[in-house]
């Protein structure tokens, strides 16, 4: 967003495209372009916000939009064609399919997603259960019933369906698909506050997978540059911009497992074992989505087992009797007597909510024993990254704006990460929609500190809700399992509360 002093000649994009294909090379240094923005990123946040961003009214043609990216992924037709589900998933919340269809790229997703309407999350430790359905959402009389609680879909179907619809608003000429392309360098000059002219990024030809490379680099200028190039962001390093965070010392295991057949194929699962959740997550056609956040010790065990070793584990994980936490207060019989009766009453609580649950009062089918479905298969491969929080201290800056991984990063226990970056993505270009239409600075503080203090806010409250969870969980100390099993028992019973977490996790 240049301050208002620029003259209107160089906020005009002056591009020369190649008539041939849209991940193109670049001769030397030869091609200068002007953008208004120049998104660096082309997964599926940055993708989606290029191809928002491309509905702006472009009076005179004048408002332009450039993506940069390293490599091309796979086509639609490539996906669909796999036999089996990737091992990378994300749980899609209402909102962030309603952004995704607003987008045109739903349409090429839907036939690998998974819509699932139920939800069981238990404690390993104990009675502690929650028990969702679609309906749980609209507790209150005046709301009304999502048809799903969310979506499963792939990164891999995700990313091509994106790309798909970039490349069709490149060849409308409605943005410009820069791939393979990387950012090398970004030059800033002016003040923190208002400065004079647009960044300048220097890109360079991408790696292998889009078609060549090579040059010695692009002189690219923008008005504002979006970082949506990962928790890594380049972007955000090369403009100061500082984050904290911390790690959790836990890796996930993702992979994609085969189900018994007949199994339950509309509930998400997730069991808080000793070591961290365990999530199993339905898929398209029988398949599910296992996240198992655990040490990196176990984790590395879980990777190198053999498939129908890690089969059993897996199942006797999910449907291993709970462990009862030991006694609170053994060695102090006053105590230890109050903490048992205060265990009898939430094991009671617990039964109740179950029976109570048993009629379909919450819509949760009438179960009382939470039972996973059987994982029979392994069809593909094993995956580990490491667990752990960062926030930006700030999402924004004169000529940049962070979004989604590259602002923020979040434990993946509620599946929240990618819908967290999707509404960034949203909330940015509209954002950037309004200071375009008003003739305004789209780069300027002004108009990115709405964006900048509601993101961050929404975000923080979403990070340290889901930080303090992870530590509720993570601690085995018998008077935390204890609290923990009847907070659960006691939100269960509740269908105001239950109506309010789940409607704050599905975006509604």
């Amino acid at each position: 967003m240049l301050a208002s002093s620029v003259r209107r000649a160089g906020s005009r994009c002056l591009v020369r495209q190649r008539p041939a294909c849209l991940c193109t090379d670049a001769a030397g240094g030869a091609w200068d372009y002007d953008y208004d923005v120049l998104v660096v990123g082309g997964g599926i946040v940055g993708a989606a916000l290029a191809c928002k961003l491309a509905e702006i009214p472009k009076a005179g043609g004048s408002f332009k939009i450039g993506l940069v990216e390293g490599r091309a992924p796979p086509t639609v037709a490539d996906v669909m064609a796999r036999p089996t589900p990737d091992a990378r998933v994300y749980t899609l919340a209402p909102s962030s399919v309603h952004f995704l269809d607003s987008v045109g790229a739903w349409a090429a997703v839907a036939p690998r997603a998974h819509a699932f309407s139920r939800m069981h999350v238990w404690d390993a430790r104990g009675r502690g259960a929650l028990r969702f359905d679609a309906r749980t959402a609209a507790a209150s009389a005046s709301a009304a019933a999502p048809p799903a609680l969310g979506h499963t879909a792939e990164h891999t179907a995700l990313q091509a369906a994106l790309f798909e619809r970039l490349r069709a608003l490149h060849a409308d000429g409605a943005l410009a698909l820069l791939c393979p392309r990387e950012l090398a360098a970004l030059d800033f000059r002016g003040t923190e506050r208002e400065p004079p002219g647009p960044m300048r990024a220097t890109l360079s030809g991408g790696g292998s997978g889009g078609g060549g490379g090579g040059g010695g680099g692009e002189q690219v200028t923008a008005r504002l540059v979006v970082a949506a190039d990962g928790g890594a962001s380049k972007v955000r390093r090369l403009r100061g911009l500082r984050s904290f965070g911390w790690g959790y010392g836990q890796r996930a295991v993702v992979c994609t497992v085969a189900l018994e057949r007949g199994g339950d194929a509309a509930t998400a699962w997730q069991r808080y074992l000793p070591r961290g959740p365990l999530a199993l997550l339905p898929l398209w056609d029988g398949f599910a989505s296992v996240v198992w956040s655990t040490t990196p010790e176990e984790a590395e065990e879980l990777k190198a087992l053999p498939p129908g070793a890690f089969l059993e584990r897996l199942n006797a994980a999910l449907r291993g009797d709970a462990a009862p936490p030991p006694p609170p207060f053994a060695g102090i019989p006053l105590l230890g007597a109050a903490a048992e009766g205060a265990a009898n009453a939430v094991n009671a609580l617990a039964s109740l909510t179950a029976l109570g649950s048993s009629g379909g009062g919450d819509g949760s089918g009438g179960d009382t024993a939470v039972v996973s479905p059987l994982a029979v298969g392994l069809p593909g491969p094993r995956l580990g990254f490491d667990l752990s929080l960062a926030q930006s201290a700030a999402y924004t800056a004169p000529r940049v704006a962070l979004v989604g991984d590259a602002a923020h990063t979040v434990h993946p226990m509620a599946g929240q990460g990618l819908n967290l970056g999707l509404s960034d993505a949203e909330a940015l270009a509209a954002a950037i929609r309004e200071a375009a239409l008003s003739g305004g600075d789209i780069g300027s503080v002004q108009a990115l500190s709405r964006y900048d203090s509601d993101r961050r806010m929404r975000n923080a409250a979403m990070l340290g809700g889901l930080d303090a969870l992870h530590r509720v969980f993570a601690t085995g100390a018998a008077p935390v399992a204890l609290a923990r099993n009847a907070g659960m028992a006691l939100i269960d019973a509740s269908p105001q509360l239950k109506a309010a977490i789940a409607r704050v996790a599905m975006g509604v």
